[in-house]
C-alpha cells in the first residue's frame, strides 16, 4: 500500500514537471538575456565614462572574469533541463540522479519488506476478547503504533520528493541571479536547498533501512501463526518501544538533514526526556 501511494506521488511529480517546467525554463532564460545585456551594457558605460573622465581604462580582467560569469550562467540555464554536450544529462539531473543513484544503492525495497511484514503481523494479532480491559487497551495502542509508523514513513519519504520537485520547478527563476553581483545570494540560497532536498531521500533511506532492520529483527522473535493476547501482553513493552523509537526517527529525518548541511547538531532525545520526566 506504501508502494501505492508513493507511485501516486511520483505520477503527481511527472505531470507537475511535464506541464509547467518548460513555462519556468522559458522564463529563466529571458531574465538570464536580461541581466546578461544589462550587466555587459553597465560595464561598458562605466568604463567609457571612466576613461572619459581621465581615470582608469578598461580592464581586461575584470571583463574577462564578467564573460565567464555569465558563461556559466548561460550554461546552467540554456541546458537545465535539456541534455548537456558530452555529458548527456541536464544541470538539475546532474544532482538528482547522483541522490537517487545513492537512495537506491543502500537498498530500494526495504519500505516494501517492512511494510509487508507490519501487515502480516496485523492479521496475525489476535483481537481481544469482551471485557478484557488491558488487552484491549495494549491491542488498540499496538494497532494505533503500527498505522502511525507507516503512515510517518510515507510522508517524511514523500516530502524530500516533493520538496525536490518544486526546487527543480522554480530553479530557472533563480539561477540566472548567479550573474547579478549583490543578488547571487537568490542562487546559491536555492542551490543549497535544492542538494539538500534531493540528498534528503539519501538520509531517509539510510534511517529507513536501519529502522527497517531493528522491526523486521523484532517482528521475527515473535511467535509464527496466530498471536494470542497472553503473547501480545508479553511482547508489548518490546514492541511499544521499538516502535515509539522508529517513529521518533522517522520524525527527525527533516532535522537531521538540515544538520548534516548546516554543520549543526543537537538531534538528541533529551528533549523527550526531560518533557516525560519534568
Amino acid at each position: 500500500m506504501q508502494t501505492d501511494y508513493l507511485q501516486f506521488i511520483f505520477q503527481a511529480i511527472n505531470n507537475l514537471l511535464t506541464q509547467n517546467l518548460g513555462f519556468f525554463d522559458a522564463m529563466g532564460q529571458n531574465l538570464f538575456r536580461m541581466f546578461a545585456t544589462i550587466l555587459v551594457v553597465w560595464y561598458g558605460v562605466k568604463s567609457a565614462l571612466s576613461a572619459a573622465s581621465g581615470k582608469h581604462f578598461l580592464h581586461f580582467d575584470n571583463f574577462a572574469a564578467l564573460l565567464l560569469t555569465i558563461s556559466f550562467g548561460f550554461g546552467m540555464v540554456n541546458y537545465y533541463s535539456t541534455p548537456l554536450p558530452g555529458i548527456g544529462v541536464s544541470f538539475h539531473s546532474l544532482i538528482t540522479n547522483e541522490s537517487q543513484f545513492l537512495a537506491n544503492k543502500i537498498n530500494q525495497t526495504e519500505l516494501q519488506t517492512v511494510e509487508e511484514t507490519v501487515a502480516d503481523f496485523e492479521t496475525r494479532m489476535d483481537s481481544p476478547g469482551f471485557g478484557d480491559i488491558l488487552g484491549t487497551a495494549e491491542y488498540i495502542v499496538i494497532t494505533i503504533l503500527l498505522a502511525a509508523a507507516q503512515a510517518i514513513a510515507i510522508v517524511v519519504i514523500a516530502y524530500g520528493f516533493i520538496a525536490t520537485a518544486v526546487c527543480v520547478l522554480v530553479g530557472p527563476v533563480f539561477v540566472p541571479f548567479f550573474i547579478v553581483p549583490k543578488l547571487e545570494w537568490l542562487f546559491w540560497g536555492w542551490f543549497k536547498a535544492f542538494i539538500q532536498y534531493a540528498f534528503y531521500q539519501v538520509i531517509a533511506a539510510a534511517v529507513v533501512y536501519v529502522i527497517g532492520n531493528l522491526i523486521l529483527g523484532i517482528l521475527d522473535l515473535e511467535p509464527k501463526g496466530t498471536i494470542s493476547i497472553v503473547q501480545l501482553i508479553e511482547a508489548f513493552p518490546v514492541l511499544f518501544i521499538t516502535f515509539l523509537a522508529a517513529i521518533y526517527a522517522l520524525l527527525k529525518i527533516p532535522a537531521l538533514t538540515n544538520h548534516i548541511f548546516s554543520g549543526t547538531s543537537g538531534g538528541s532525545s533529551a528533549a523527550i526526556l526531560e518533557k516525560v520526566f519534568g
